[in-house]
């Protein structure tokens, strides 16, 4: 007997001991004995869940290969669809899949060790704008294109989120004027966040006066061509008798920025209303607003 049981080749030689007049005689062979492969305890994966079809890399834990062994990578059962070979292997499911994993041999096949790769469905957004470029009072509609329909959604301007704005459609005013993003998250978790669209002021050489008539409140914006921001201009009034009644300088911090203006201390009447620049010597417009 070999006396052993540890696999490895082996070379045993055999002796006939001399007998009847004849000599002894010696031979000797060789004998390979096999290992037997042990089944895998299961597989760990980069990621176990994972947002519509994503490169994911499973790896073998525990078991062993045994001779001329290697390790092979099923779907659909234990030794069903074949994937892949080897300890890792990188695959990109589209829909939830287990996956099993067993060593094929020469001596013997093992059971398989399995894990479960789960695909949630990845949202996509768009966006698209009515208008880009805007006079006031022009608006503009976004409107974001969703799939799928129905998941929750949230606008951005300039990335910061637009307070209340959750439905496919919004609406921008020249107080509005930025850059437009929408991100949708499903309930899974799985995001997608939307092409960028800016909205940007247009250039006009009118006066608003807004409302006109009124009660001595109103509005008052002129368009004003600046790459930045925060300088002044000057709102002067005059009676209808040429009396200056008002003189108020007011910061600009929008291409339409708003002035709010408050003669309700004035009799009713005509007035002319002048805006300036930041000290009052260039005249930029003039319009006239009705006291009730």
């Amino acid at each position: 007997t070999l006396g052993t049981s540890t696999p490895g080749t082996y070379t045993v030689t055999y002796t006939i001991a001399a007998a009847g007049g004849c000599g002894a005689v010696t031979a000797t062979a060789t004998i390979t004995i096999s290992s037997l492969s042990t089944a895998p305890t299961g597989a760990t994966a980069s990621a176990t869940t994972v947002c519509g079809p994503t490169a994911v890399t499973l790896t073998v834990a525990g078991g062993s290969l045994g001779t001329g062994a290697a390790w092979k990578w099923y779907t659909g059962s234990c030794g069903g669809s074949l994937v892949g070979t080897g300890s890792s292997i990188t695959i990109t499911p589209t829909a939830t899949t287990t996956y099993y994993v067993r060593a094929e041999g020469t001596c013997n096949t093992t059971t398989c060790g399995s894990i479960v790769i789960n695909v949630n469905v990845q949202p996509t957004v768009t966006i698209a704008a009515s208008a880009t470029s805007l006079v006031f009072p022009q608006k503009s509609t976004l409107t974001a294109t969703v799939t799928p329909s129905g998941t929750p959604i949230q606008w951005y301007r300039n990335g910061t989120a637009v307070a209340g704005a959750t439905a496919t459609t919004l609406e921008v005013t020249v107080d509005g004027l930025g850059t437009y993003t929408a991100r949708v998250t499903t309930g899974t978790g799985c995001t997608a966040l939307s092409n960028e669209v800016t909205i940007t002021g247009s250039a006009s050489d009118n006066l608003f006066i807004y409302p006109n008539p009124n009660n001595g409140q109103f509005v008052v914006r002129y368009y004003s061509n600046r790459s930045s921001f925060g300088f002044l201009r000057h709102i002067v009034i005059y009676s209808e008798s040429g009396q200056k009644v008002y003189d108020k300088t007011f910061p600009i911090t929008a291409p339409y920025s708003s002035m709010n203006v408050d003669i309700r201390n004035l009799s009713k009447g005509f007035y002319t209303v002048m805006v300036t620049d930041a000290y009052g010597k260039e005249v930029l417009a003039t319009g006239k607003v009705v006291k009730q």
